[in-house]
């Protein structure tokens, strides 16, 4: 059977340590640096990681390894995994970032997605293909390896394809007018950035990726750098986000899509929430297994009302699958005490 790993990339931006690392970081950049790059949001850990590993552990049996990839620091709780006999104790390794920049060690500390992205295909002994996670994002039903790699060896990809000239023509409009207008510079946009890796390749469309979990392949990434090795260097060069930047999962899905190594479905089964509009949630589907994936974005922005509720469906969908340390720690904290008691708090306990 074909073996395939899970990578999710974690932080706790509160932690003090890593507070202050990343404000003497935030005094050396430059004016690349896109404005919504060090936005709290970014680095705020509101326990959606333990969702994430649960989904993996009840929904996801052919996953061999989860690799959590972090700076100097380990999620409070989760070797109670393995001591509450929900899995092997080997099944979750954690892999600092020094692991993954050995050799280029001057690209650290990094407090950049696209950065850490770009590296991931460097975690030792991880398999060829891979299914990438930001921690918001879980499995939302019973998943099998076929949804992400198909027997041929095609990965199956998420998203919708859009042209890549009128992003990049806005980009490049947005920088003209700061240019003649010094601003802050302009935010960096995911869609934008999936763009740029498309462009980078002389494609003419991207393959715009829904908040899904993303399949990649080690070997396409590593072949692409490893021929490119001053690209790689400038693309890890940025504390962080640039609009300088580009997308590295993108630029490993275009690659597969031109090789004719992949196949694309439609987003309709991601079930996705954000902050600034809750009031169409679904909440009797989405507790159902009508969808096969599901994310919770910017958690810490949600009515802490409303986040009550949603963590609370959570925590019943992966019961089985969280041990009662983690569980009663995210009630505490999410539930019970930071949302219940004081509706007005805007900053929730964060005990975990």
């Amino acid at each position: 059977m074909r073996k395939i790993d899970a990578v999710i990339t974690w932080v706790d931006g509160g932690d003090p340590n890593h507070r202050a690392k990343r404000l003497r970081a935030l005094e050396q950049c430059t004016s690349s640096l896109a404005w919504n790059s060090n936005a709290t949001t970014r680095f705020k850990d509101t326990g959606e990681i333990y969702f994430c590993l649960a989904s993996i552990l009840k929904y996801a049996p052919f996953i061999r390894n989860i690799f959590v990839v972090t700076d100097a620091q380990v999620p409070a709780g989760i070797d109670s995994f393995f001591e509450s006999g929900i899995c092997d104790p080997t099944k979750i390794k954690v892999v600092d970032h020094s692991e993954i920049f050995r050799g280029l060690e001057q690209a650290l500390p990094t407090f950049n997605s696209l950065s850490i992205e770009t590296m991931l295909w460097r975690i030792p002994d991880l398999s060829e293909e891979f299914i990438y996670f930001n921690d918001d994002m879980f499995l939302a039903s019973e998943s099998t390896l076929q949804d992400f790699v198909l027997p041929d060896g095609r990965l199956v990809l998420y998203g919708i394809f859009m042209r890549v000239w009128p992003r990049v023509f806005k980009a490049r409009l947005k920088q003209w007018r700061t240019n003649i207008k010094p601003k802050k510079t302009p935010k960096f946009s995911h869609k934008l950035g999936q763009a740029m890796a498309a462009h980078r390749l002389g494609h003419t469309r991207y393959l715009a990726a829904g908040h899904t979990p993303k399949v990649l392949r080690k070997s396409t990434l590593a072949a692409y750098f490893n021929a490119n090795r001053d690209i790689l260097e400038r693309q890890i060069g940025y504390m962080f986000r640039s609009r300088n930047q580009f997308n590295p999962i993108a630029l490993a899905n275009s690659i597969e899509i031109d090789q004719h190594a992949a196949v694309v479905r439609g987003i309709e089964e991601l079930f996705y929430l954000e902050p600034r509009d809750l009031s169409s949630c679904d909440f009797n589907s989405f507790q159902s297994s009508s969808y096969k994936f599901g994310c919770i974005q910017s958690a810490d922005e949600f009515d802490p009302i409303k986040r009550s509720k949603i963590y609370a469906i959570l925590i019943d969908k992966f019961r089985d699958a969280l041990s009662p340390e983690i569980t009663e720690e995210l009630r505490i904290s999410y539930v019970d005490y930071g949302d219940l008691v004081n509706p007005n708090l805007s900053q929730p306990n964060t005990g975990l």
